[in-house]
């Protein structure tokens, strides 16, 4: 009996560390798999991020150039129709420019199946109202600013979606940004 207490005592904690080992193999592989979609998720919010805020920088581009080429045009100061030419340029490559990150949001927004859409929902609507005041030359610039300002607020809940995590403030209304 002694010989059986002796060898159960023995046998147990080599037990407990083979089972331990056993154990610690399944949680590193678990963590390592996790550690890449966390990589993966990473790396994707930040390149929405990215594409986001250039689009954010475009349409101010876009706006304040508009703006530009009004005041230029109606100085009619020497050199007008150059400068004039000029910032209209820069106003069309902005817009091409808004045509391309448009592409990239909705390829990248498909990772974000809650708020993604409110994104696409937040760009539309401002580049119309971009399209328009290009059109026009006429138009509420404070329009512009809150539908850039939805489009922002979209991309804030998209990007805390890719990443896994939830926003820091209230979800936006599902109808839209």
């Amino acid at each position: 009996m002694e010989i059986l207490g002796l060898l159960t005592s023995l046998l147990t904690p080599l037990v407990v560390l083979i089972l331990g080992m056993k154990i610690n193999k399944a949680l590193e592989k678990t963590k390592g798999v996790m550690s890449r979609e966390s990589d993966w998720q990473a790396l994707w919010a930040s390149k929405f991020l990215e594409v986001a805020y250039e689009y954010h920088t475009r349409v101010t581009e876009m706006v304040t150039g508009m703006s530009q080429v009004q005041s230029i045009e109606h100085s009619k100061r020497p050199g007008w129709e150059d400068e004039s030419g000029e910032e209209a340029a820069r106003v069309g490559h902005a817009m091409k420019r808004l045509t391309v990150l448009d592409w990239e949001i909705q390829s990248v927004v498909r990772f974000a199946p809650k708020h993604g859409p409110l994104v696409v929902n937040a760009e539309k609507r401002l580049h119309g109202l971009l399209m328009e005041l290009r059109r026009t030359l006429r138009g509420d610039l404070e329009v512009i600013r809150q539908g850039q300002f939805e489009f922002d607020e979209a991309v804030r809940y998209a990007h805390a979606e890719i990443l896994g995590l939830a926003p820091a403030r209230e979800a936006l209304p599902a109808s839209g940004a």
